[in-house]
């Protein structure tokens, strides 16, 4: 699961920027004709039905109230850096999308069958890992969105060069999910997140060191570390998120988790995208020339840095014990080795 979450946001710019440099941005949307072709294929060949015996009724109420607050919510964000946060039409659709939230809020708790059963962020184990993927997600995503504007922008590289430089994060994950798959069963969760999450954090704030005329390659060691520390936090946390949550529930379980996904990453591009536009991209010189200004863009670092950090902050609330089912290798260890030594004390006189 981790895989594929992390290659196509990192293979995204680097396709992308070769289609714009080589060919035509209009390629950027033909791209996805064939690969959702295949997709579809895919799907129908291989892909086996699954039913739940007590499905449940459709909740249209749910449905609707969900689909709109939602939609009003992510408009705001994606577009308030843009048109400003006062603006009455980002304003607008940021107040009659919480009012809708709200009112889909009281009603999922009071329906017997809702779409989005709210009461499974009671659990403690479910409700932290949510919250660390939220904001984990809001940094990550959130410097994926600020990192090749400042390459672009402020650097001045093609489009290519900028999907390039970004994309050894994806190769820092994949590597470090192999050493990450075997820690996890005797560490835990709490550690691995905590720790990898500082780890970004850490590795985003030296992102400021990168100058106008800086070695690209000092950013793509750091992206590759940034990588390597999300690993610590992607493959920890859909591991342990649905530890304490029946079969029967998971359904709607993962569209809690999915939709806090989309809402973090829309809130880092937000709050990144604000930072620079708050503070400037560009600033005017004394011959009245526009040069780019680093400040902006470092604070946005330090920004996705925040976020991370908040994301480990959280992690240091989790309970290892809570998702020791994820964590079968040490269960079974540990029986074993109980065995061994209820036998020895047996024989022993």
């Amino acid at each position: 699961l981790v895989i594929p979450t992390v290659i196509a946001p990192a293979t995204g710019p680097v396709l992308g920027g070769f289609l714009v440099d080589q060919l035509s941005w209009r390629w950027v949307f033909f791209v996805n004709v064939p690969v959702g072709i295949a997709a579809c294929l895919f799907g129908l060949i291989f892909l086996y039905e699954h039913r739940e015996p007590t499905a449940g009724r459709f909740d249209l109420v749910g449905f609707f109230l969900a689909g709109l607050g939602l939609a009003l919510i992510m408009y705001a964000l994606s577009e308030g850096p843009t048109y400003g946060w006062l603006s009455a039409g980002i304003l607008g659709s940021a107040i009659v999308g919480l009012i809708v939230l709200g009112a889909f809020i009281a009603i999922e708790l009071r329906t017997r069958e809702p779409m989005i059963d709210l009461h499974l962020l009671g659990d403690r184990l479910f409700r932290s890992t949510n919250l660390i993927s939220f904001f984990a997600s809001a940094g990550f995503l959130g410097l994926l969105f600020v990192g090749p504007l400042f390459l672009q922008e402020a650097r001045g590289v093609s489009a290519l060069v900028s999907g390039l430089t970004t994309f050894p994060e994806a190769i820092g994950v994949v590597l470090s999910t192999q050493i990450v798959a075997r820690l996890y069963p005797r560490v835990g969760p709490r550690r691995l997140m905590a720790g990898g999450l500082t780890g970004v954090a850490v590795a985003m704030s030296l992102l400021c060191l990168m100058g106008g005329d800086t070695t690209l390659w000092l950013m793509r060691v750091l992206m590759f570390l940034i990588g390597a520390g999300m690993a610590y936090s992607f493959l920890p946390v859909q591991a342990a998120a649905f530890a304490t949550i029946t079969p029967a529930a998971t359904g709607r379980a993962s569209a809690i988790y999915n939709a806090q996904r989309q809402l973090g990453a829309a809130l880092g591009v937000a709050v990144l995208g604000t930072v620079l536009s708050a503070i400037g991209p560009f600033h005017i010189t004394a011959a009245g020339a526009a040069q780019p200004n680093l400040l902006a863009y470092h604070i946005a670092f330090l920004a996705a840095a925040a976020l991370a950090l908040t994301g480990a902050c959280i992690a240091l609330t989790v309970h290892d014990r809570d998702a020791a089912a994820t964590m079968q290798r040490s269960v079974k260890k540990t029986k074993q080795s109980d065995a061994e030594n209820a036998l020895a004390g047996a024989v022993v006189p």
